[in-house]
Formats: structure tokens, sequence, C-alpha cells
């Protein structure tokens, strides 16, 4: 059987009949960075499945800072509350990095749930990982220290775009760490002293990939591993 042209992980995992039977209510799309996919009290409208970039969901704290719950990117699904005809959204999601997507309607994704076992297979495997991933961040902010952290973020953010170049602005660091603009310069200035990265205006460059991974926490290991270990097998 020949590959399919998408890059999605949750995608890949479908059947040739599945994915055509996916392919035949969703369309491409793309979603450029800091573009608001879904807004805070705003009810999903489509799930997407980037094949590169991140997506980022954020709650909003009580003085109106976005707090970082979990990043998205081609290792999983966004949207998936909408399946469970939650009436609004209690977090917001933007695009941090530039996302290529498949789109789909929420009300086809229903329908999908119904004739594809496949599809319903990749929705529950990406509602477990992104509660795992949350459980993990959680645990990460109040448990390392920032350079750990942004190490982390870093590594991830390099699986999800498959280079070690990409740009990543300050303010969405800041989110990520839960610090301030000050402390994420701190903490990039750190990695680049021990030549890990380099980081200009926004510009991240990794140069040691390894060391990067042993001066990141723990978490980044868990998470990928968890993906990894409760992924769906491929069918068909």
């Amino acid at each position: 059987m020949n590959e399919p042209t998408y890059k999605n992980q949750t995608l890949a995992k479908l059947s040739a009949q599945d994915f055509r039977l996916f392919a035949s209510v969703a369309e491409e799309t793309f979603i450029e960075a800091q573009e608001v996919v879904l807004e805070y009290g705003k009810r999903p409208s489509h799930l997407y499945f980037p094949n590169r970039g991140v997506l980022s969901l954020c709650i909003m704290s009580d003085d109106s800072r976005r707090l970082e719950l979990a990043t998205i990117g081609p290792e999983s699904i966004q949207g998936l509350a909408g399946l469970f005809d939650l009436r609004f959204a209690d977090h917001i999601t933007i695009c941090q990095v530039d996302s290529p997507c498949w789109m789909i309607n929420i009300e086809d994704a229903k329908r999908l749930l119904e004739k594809s076992s496949g599809f319903r297979s990749i929705c529950a495997y990406a509602s477990g990982s992104l509660i795992n991933q949350i459980c993990e961040n959680y645990t990460c902010l109040w448990s390392h220290q920032v350079e750990q952290r942004l190490a982390k973020w870093i590594l991830q953010t390099r699986d999800r775009v498959y280079s070690d170049k990409f740009y990543l602005t300050q303010e969405f660091l800041a989110t990520m760490l839960g610090t301030s603009r000050g402390t994420v310069n701190a903490a990039a200035g750190y990695l680049a002293d021990k030549n890990l990265i380099t980081y200009s205006r926004g510009n991240i460059v990794i140069l040691d990939p390894l060391g990067l991974e042993k001066t990141s926490c723990s978490c980044y290991a868990k998470i990928k591993q968890f993906a990894e270990h409760n992924a769906v097998q491929p069918t068909g």
C-alpha cells in the first residue's frame, strides 16, 4: 500500500479505507502563527489534525494573562471537546508555529465516529494523550527549573516542526513557561552559554540536541514515551 501524503501521526494510523472516509469529508487548510483557532467561550466547530506546527491551548488568568495547558502538533488532534457536545470551551487555542492541517467539521466527525472504528480509536488515543500532557505540564510547572522546562519546550517544538531551526516569540515562551519575558531571556541565555542553542529575536537554532535532552526535565521523555507506548496500531 502506498503511504498517504500526510504527516499527522494519528491519521497515519488509519487504514486506507478509513482514511478515504476521512478525506471525503475533510479538507486541507493552513493556520498562520498567532491565528486564534478557538476563542474562549466558543464551542469547537472543527477538529484540526496538524501535519506540522504548534497549536497552544491556554486558559485565561484573573489578570488576563494566558497560561498554557498543553500544546498540540502532528502527534495529536485539536478540538476533541467538540465531540462531547460541550456548550463552550474554557480555554483559548492559538497557533504558535505555522501549521498546515487537515480540518473536519464536528458534525461530520461525529458521523465518522459511527462509521469508522479506526477514527474512534485515534480520537480516544488523542484524548488520553492530551490529558496526560496536561497532568505532566502541571507537575512540571511546580517541580522543575525554568531552564529545564525551556529545554523541554524547545525539544517538543523541534519534534513538531521537523526542524532544528524555528521561530518562537518571547510572549509564547513566557506563556509556555508561566513566567516573564526577562526570565525567558535569562533561561535562553543559560542554554546558549552551554552551546546547546542560539537564540536571537525569537529565532532558535538547536546546536546540540543530545545535550539539550540531558538538560531538559524528565517530562519531555515521559510525555513522548506515553504517546509512543499508548499509540494506536496501524490498521489494514
